[in-house]
């Protein structure tokens, strides 16, 4: 399996990504939460960035959207954010901000599973409850009342994290669970209904596809792998994937290449060079040429812009 080269950002680095978008910081001694290992941060962010934003990050995150809209990727999924929905992204996922709209105003909760040390039983089910099927998009619309119930307990987080009163991680840990809980009631009565739909076998290799290309984007480079992989032809796999996405699987396998040498030019010190060797391009100015075509600038320039 590839093993992923983007580095793992923490809350401090997040946070430094979406601080011009931060519409009220609490009053709290950010040095010290982040020295000390903070296990959660709610940050409640609002406008358009006026850019991508891609990253992966070591903690966990639930972020909900009271308005407006952007186009998202986590790991393999591909989903548009829109008002009362909420989607998680576990530790370690890759995931990107695009096109946001001018109105954008969102709730990111960022946690660490230590949130619950002093309650064991609790880190099994939270894993429990992150426990997603593979194929199933981590986004969920909610409808009014479980809305009005996940805002209420972001709230009140939000009190806790400012007020920092007696046992205020503990209880903040606990209105996760709820959040958790509430969010996995909503996705077992949507993903019932979409097993109710009976998946085909092209939808089948269409999952598996994805898994592959996140799993070896960095050795896999053509499409005759990943056919030879499912024991299909090349051809056969260009309809099902243009079939299920009205695109290539190239163009797939290309973007998801595309995602990770973006992340490596604006947010890692390495060279151009090194990317390329890290990403297996046969040279720095194959994979100069492959940027370029996908982005319009060069790799160098690209870096440029975003310091």
């Amino acid at each position: 399996m590839t093993k992923p080269i983007i580095p793992l950002l923490t809350m401090q680095e997040v946070h430094r990504l979406f601080d011009a978008n931060i519409l009220s910081k609490p009053e709290l001694n950010f040095g010290k939460i982040f020295a000390d290992h903070a296990p959660f941060l709610l940050l409640e962010v609002v406008g358009n960035n006026k850019e991508s934003i891609v990253f992966r990050a070591e903690y966990n995150a639930l972020v909900l959207c009271v308005s407006g809209t952007c186009d998202k990727e986590v790991g393999m999924h591909s989903f548009k954010m829109k008002p009362k929905s909420i989607h998680w992204v576990k530790a370690g996922q890759l995931q990107s901000f695009n096109n946001q709209t001018e109105d954008v105003h969102c709730f990111i909760l960022c946690f660490y599973t230590h949130i619950w040390k002093d309650f064991p039983v609790v880190v099994s089910t939270m894993e429990q409850l992150l426990n997603l099927e593979y194929d199933q998009v981590p986004n969920f619309n909610l409808d009014d009342h479980t809305f009005d119930q996940i805002f209420e307990l972001y709230q009140k987080i939000d009190r806790e994290q400012r007020q920092k009163a007696s046992f205020y991680t503990a209880m903040s840990g606990l209105f996760i669970l709820e959040i958790l809980y509430l969010i996995k009631r909503s996705s077992l009565q949507a993903f019932t209904k979409d097993k109710e739909k009976k998946t085909s076998a092209q939808q089948d290799k269409w999952l598996a596809f994805k898994r592959l290309v996140e799993e070896h984007f960095q050795t896999h480079k053509s499409v005759k792998e990943y056919a030879n992989q499912l024991n299909i032809s090349p051809k056969y796999l260009n309809e099902i994937v243009n079939r299920e996405t009205g695109s290539s699987p190239m163009k797939h396998i290309q973007q998801r290449i595309l995602a990770e040498a973006r992340y490596l030019l604006a947010y890692t010190d390495l060279s151009v060079k090194e990317i390329a060797y890290l990403l297996q391009f046969e040279s720095s100015a194959y994979f100069g040429k492959f940027f370029r075509a996908r982005t319009g600038s060069s790799p160098s320039v690209f870096r440029q812009e975003r310091k």
